[in-house]
C-alpha cells in the first residue's frame, strides 16, 4: 500500500507540473488515466490521493465517470473529494449531475454539502437548495431546523426564508 500512496502522489506530481509543457502531453495523458483508474484501488488512502488529485481544474472530463463512480465509494473521505473535483466546473458537474443529485442524501452531511454546491453550478440555487434540505423536512409538523436569531433584519429574513420558502418548521 505504501508504494501504491506514493506511486500516487508521484503521478500527480508528474502530471500537474507537465500540463503545460507540448512534449508532455501523452506522457500527461496517461498520468491522468492512471489517475483515474486508482480511484479503484483496493486502498482507501490511495483512492483518497487520486481523488485529490483529480481535483485539478486541468483534469479532462475524461475523469469524470471515474470521479462519478468514486461518489459511491465506501470511505467519507473519498466520497467528499470525488465530490469537490466534480464541483470545480460546470462542466464537469453537469456530466455527473444524475450522481451527485443521488448523493444529496448520502448519510455524512460534509458529502451532502459538497454535492449540493456542485450542483448549484448547473441548477438554480433555489433548485439545489430545495434538493438538499428535504431529507431534513419533517413530515409531521415538529421542528427540522434551528435559525439562530437576534431580532436583526438579516436573522429575522433568515427566519422568514426557512419558514415560508423553504416550508421548514424553525425552533
Amino acid at each position: 500500500e505504501d508504494v501504491r500512496l506514493h506511486a500516487t502522489s508521484l503521478v500527480s506530481r508528474v502530471v500537474v507540473a507537465n500540463r503545460g509543457e507540448a512534449g508532455a502531453f501523452m506522457a500527461t495523458v496517461r498520468g491522468w488515466e492512471r489517475l483515474t483508474a486508482l480511484l479503484r484501488d483496493e486502498s482507501a488512502a490511495v483512492r483518497l490521493r487520486a481523488a485529490e488529485a483529480l481535483e485539478d481544474a486541468s483534469a479532462p472530463m475524461d475523469c469524470v465517470p471515474g470521479l462519478a463512480a468514486a461518489l459511491d465509494d465506501p470511505s467519507i473521505l473519498v466520497r467528499l473529494r470525488a465530490s469537490a473535483a466534480l464541483s470545480v466546473s460546470a462542466e464537469r458537474a453537469t456530466e455527473a449531475a444524475e450522481q451527485l443529485a443521488a448523493h444529496l442524501k448520502d448519510n455524512n452531511i460534509e458529502v451532502r454539502t459538497q454535492a449540493a454546491y456542485a450542483l448549484a453550478k448547473v441548477q438554480d440555487d433555489d433548485e439545489a437548495l430545495e434538493a438538499f434540505v428535504e431529507p431534513y423536512r419533517s413530515k409531521d409538523g415538529s421542528p427540522d431546523v434551528i435559525v439562530a436569531f437576534s431580532g436583526g433584519r438579516d436573522s429575522s429574513y433568515g427566519l422568514h426564508y426557512f419558514k415560508t420558502e423553504l416550508k421548514m418548521n424553525p425552533v
